[in-house]
């Protein structure tokens, strides 16, 4: 069965308040925390761009997610408790509060979750650090602190 290609518009339903995303505003192309969504119009609005400022859902790409962003996240923990590390040299380790912890391959970025010494099989291959941030929220019920 061939996968049906997604519509560029339909990334507004991925999205919500708090995902990072890029956005090409003026001559800036940058990184922005999306705080509001206009869902029926197909625009968010941005931290750090013009305030009040809408931008259609076109203008809006995900991040990809990279080796280099997770060790940056490692290298920039903000305490001893930071949520993430570095397991084996090879995969990613995201901790929670409730116990739970995520388990993202390096080189295929396939999730597994775990508790104690308990692991699912992978669940599914992220892309994006939306993807990651939308997950982490959904099994914690708090945001991901990650350093921008």
């Amino acid at each position: 069965m061939a996968k049906t290609k997604q519509h560029p518009d339909d990334l507004i339903y991925e999205l919500r308040g708090g995902n990072l995303v890029k956005c090409k505003v003026s001559n800036d192309a940058g990184i922005y925390t999306i705080i509001m969504i206009d869902i029926w119009n197909h625009k968010v609005m941005l931290s750090g761009a013009r305030q009040g400022e809408w931008h259609h859902i076109s203008k809006i790409k995900p991040i990809k997610l990279t080796k280099e962003w997770f060790e940056y996240q490692i290298k920039n923990r903000r305490d001893e408790k930071s949520y993430f590390y570095n397991m084996d040299g090879k995969d990613y380790a995201i901790c929670m509060s409730s116990g739970l912890f995520m388990v993202i391959d390096e080189d295929d970025f396939a999730l597994t979750v775990g508790q104690g010494n308990v692991f699912s099989h992978d669940l599914i291959k992220l892309k994006y650090i939306h993807e990651l941030q939308n997950i982490y929220i959904d099994l914690s019920k708090e945001a991901l602190p990650i350093n921008n």
